[in-house]
């Protein structure tokens, strides 16, 4: 419903009787299509006595689906003994969006509304107008879900908001429910009454099952919370210690169990997943996952995939999601570790998009397939540009970049690659990143760097980037692009590479420095590390920058074990094997396992590269495993590794109840493959897909095929999806 430009009254019964039974039986609904009331242009209107729901938010006026139940602008407002729920808008303001209008609430309960943006509940989105609350006929308002400000987001304004209500989410709220931001900085400019919380505040760990209910405590693994959102909503933050969120496994979205994604981060909260491979987001390729909203610290995210990750990012109409899976703006001290994230697709980031951060580390952290972003990893001050300039320190311990595509719109929907940090010169703002036994091999990427396109890792002003044990391999550009594996220019930008492999990448491996500017000088320092062509793989634009080149360093073919379900670990015949020296800068910290969960340190030096090589390498046993892997005389999988579906083959040597079942490395069953009453010489084939039980396909990885009879182990054989 449009009303543009009228003075009306519009009302149910309720208006003439008084009646509450009317607002539930007089609905004005949505279906998901626009704003369930768009009041805009002038308009004198008061809104008596309905049930406003199914609304997905304004399409016309910025095209951003602001204002789910209710889109207001340049308006007077009356909402009058509304129920405003279920409501679920693309941009700001699931219940309400308030934009430069003066609105009067009376009577009314805004609940159980989402907003992929800011004000899950209402966006007070004013500049000089006044929102005013009922003090006598009270509102209520309660558990709204958005990226900030889930129940309320008052941003842009020096008049202070006066919230007056019965019942909100909580008695004592935070910026979790109530963000309030003076221009671009935090200020307490909202006054806070209310008389009854929806929940009481939870002082301890809460428990999350996809098959649970938003209606439990949460407290016990027998009473579950349905929703992630609904757990971090319930949790009080204690500064002296972190409370966790324990996800079971299954797939939380928005088509599964209601999940509202993007979920609104919280400092000292944890949220750890029962298995990385089994505790699945889902975005529905419709939103992204995570938002670390301004000052949110001392926080941890483990054990988790993150799959379908979408984010826009349309300037000129205020929307900026920028990434396809995580956004942190102004976050400290966090850690995020066994995470996989895939096909993934946004503007700005690909994957994870940080900006103004400080000692944030992505520890066994995955990407694949993640598509368009200038980088899937994104990092510094300009992602924040409002924000003050800091030193950001990220830490990628163990990560793997993979499968990173540009956008099918070129250059603007995202360029790809690897990983993109910039920083600012002008400024007092240094970004450090250590990359540290990381893998980024088999990305593409278009051009932005002056003639190249950058596949690996791309860095300008005010950056260090310290690439330790690491392998950049095999990465390029679409056709018809120049391209190299990693570019830095510009004002203070240095490269420190340690004990790592740049090989395989289109040439030349490594391009640094400005022509433009010749007084911008770079550096770039490589000691123990193997640079395809040496120093002729390496392209120096400005003759004024530094250069450093070991004579430790080699330019010869690494001798990858391509035949190995890890193809860019070491063969036995490498000169990459005890090339190293364990006698690094003092603050070089080496991570205990390699990439492949071997020691990463063996005997007196280590190798060069994300993997070490040692005796573990002929043994078929995965670290880690319950299971004793063996060469497969009962079992056949082929192909193997495999991208889409393989096929699996078995004989029977004993009469028996058969069993074959597909489990992840760290022994967590997700699929049975056959069941059945078994006899000697019986043989069998089936296809699997690559699916777990629920028929929700499985991340890339190592999974473990065992057989058994009547309970005892025959055999176990290790398989990879690509």
């Amino acid at each position: 419903m449009v009303i543009i430009s009228k003075n009306i009254t519009l009302g149910s019964l309720n208006l003439i009787t008084g009646d509450p039974a009317y607002i539930d039986q007089t609905i004005i609904d949505g279906d998901y299509k626009e704003s369930c009331l768009k009041i805009i242009y002038n308009s004198i209107i008061e809104i008596t006595g309905f049930k406003i729901t199914h609304g997905s938010g304004d399409t016309d006026y910025l095209e951003r689906g602001d204002g789910g139940g209710i889109f207001i602008n340049m308006s007077d407002g009356r909402v009058i003994n509304c129920h405003i729920t279920e409501n679920d808008a693309w941009g700001y303001g699931g219940g309400i969006n308030n934009n430069i209008s003066t609105l009067f609430l009376s009577g009314t309960t805004i609940s159980w509304n989402h907003a992929k943006k800011s004000g899950g509940g209402m966006l007070a989105d004013c500049y000089g107008d006044l929102i005013t609350f009922d003090s006598i006929n009270i509102c209520n308002i309660y558990n709204n879900f958005s990226e900030a400000g889930c129940d309320i987001y008052h941003p842009n304004t020096s008049i202070p908001l006066n919230i007056i209500v019965d019942t909100f989410s909580v008695l004592q709220p935070d910026r979790y429910h109530i963000e309030a931001m003076f221009e671009t900085m935090p200020d307490s400019n909202y006054l806070f009454s209310a008389l009854h919380a929806k929940a009481v505040s939870t002082e301890s760990d809460l428990y999350v099952n996809p098959n649970g209910s938003d209606s439990n405590d949460g407290l016990t693994p027998l009473h579950p919370l349905k929703t992630t959102a609904m757990a971090l909503s319930k949790m009080s933050v204690n500064p002296n210690t972190n409370r966790t969120i324990h996800l079971a496994d299954g797939v939380y979205s928005k088509s599964t169990n209601g999940e509202k994604f993007p979920l609104n981060l919280r400092s000292y909260i944890d949220i750890i997943g029962e298995n990385e491979d089994s505790t699945i987001f889902d975005g529905d390729s419709s939103t992204y996952f995570l938002n670390g909203n301004s000052e949110i610290r001392n926080y941890s995210i483990n054990n988790l995939t993150m799959r379908n990750g979408y984010g826009m990012a349309i300037l000129e109409q205020g929307i900026l999601d920028a990434s396809g899976g995580i956004i942190l703006v102004r976050n400290y001290h966090a850690l995020f570790e066994n995470i996989t994230i895939l096909n993934t697709s946004a503007v700005f980031s690909g994957c994870i998009r940080m900006g103004s951060c400080n000692q944030i580390t992505l520890k066994n952290f995955k990407t694949y397939n993640s598509t368009g972003g200038y980088g899937t990893i994104r990092i510094g001050n300009g992602e924040d540009p409002y924000g003050p300039f800091i030193l950001d320190t990220i830490n990628l311990i163990n990560c793997r970049i993979q499968y990173s595509m540009p956008s099918p719109q070129g250059v603007w929907g995202g360029t790809g690659g690897g990983i993109h940090a910039n920083g600012d010169e002008t400024n007092d703002s240094t970004i450090l990143v250590n990359v540290i036994g990381c893998e980024i091999v088999e990305n593409k990427a278009i051009g932005t760097y002056p003639g190249y396109a950058v596949s690996a890792i791309d860095f300008g002003g005010g950056v260090t980037v310290n690439l330790i044990n690491s392998t950049i391999g095999n990465n390029g550009s679409l056709p018809g692009n120049n391209t190299c594996a990693i570019a830095f220019s510009q004002h203070e930008s240095k490269l420190n590479i340690y004990n790592s492999i740049i090989y395989g990448n289109w040439p030349p491996q490594i391009v640094y420095g400005s022509s433009y500017y010749p007084e911008d000088t770079c550096e770039l320092h490589i000691y123990n590390s193997l640079i395809e062509d040496g120093q002729e793989g390496i392209l120096n634009l400005n003759p004024n920058d530094i250069l450093y080149y070991d004579p430790s360093n080699l330019g010869i073919d690494p001798l990858w074990d391509t035949a190995s379900i890890y193809p860019y670990s070491l063969s036995e015949s490498s000169s990459c094997i005890n090339a190293e020296t364990l006698d690094l800068p003092p603050w070089i910290t080496l991570p205990e396992y390699d990439l492949a969960g071997n020691p990463r340190v063996y005997g007196e030096s280590v190798d060069m590269g994300a993997y070490e090589y040692g005796p573990w390498v002929s043994v078929k046993e995965y670290p880690n495993s319950k299971f004793k892997i063996q060469n497969s005389k009962l079992i056949e999988v082929l192909p193997n590794p495999f991208s889409y579906g393989t096929y699996v083959s078995y004989e029977l040597t004993d009469n028996g109840r058969l069993n074959i079942s597909v489990y992840s490395i760290s022994g967590m069953k997700v699929r049975t493959l056959a069941s059945n009453i078994g006899s000697v010489g019986d043989k069998g084939s089936f296809y699997w897909d690559g699916s777990d039980q629920q028929g929700n396909e499985l991340p890339a990885g190592v999974y473990l095929i065992r057989m058994t009879m009547d309970g005892k182990e025959l055999e176990t054989v290790k398989v990879v999806r690509k």
